[in-house]
């Protein structure tokens, strides 16, 4: 399924997906505009040979963005935070 998001989209864009403990990095400004591109994707045939899309195995929709980078100092609530 991966590799058919990929192929039907060569460009970028930004999210991120966790999966396991693992986050991964979706990118998909390219040629995929709207949810019914993404819905629109084919995955393969059934025995049939009738087309499998995105959309027959999967919910598509947009979500909030995910806070980033928040930081938390001994669980009394967020503070700023900062490397050096």
């Amino acid at each position: 399924m991966a590799q058919s998001v990929r192929d039907s989209n060569l460009s970028g864009g930004g999210s991120v997906v966790e999966m396991g403990r693992a986050e991964y990095m979706i990118r998909a400004r390219g040629y995929l505009k709207t949810l019914d591109d993404f819905r629109q994707i084919p995955l393969g045939t059934d025995v049939q040979g009738i087309p499998i899309r995105l959309q027959d195995i999967a919910h598509i929709q947009t979500g909030p963005e995910a806070r980033r980078g928040v930081v938390d100092l001994d669980g009394e609530g967020e503070v700023v935070g900062g490397l050096s």
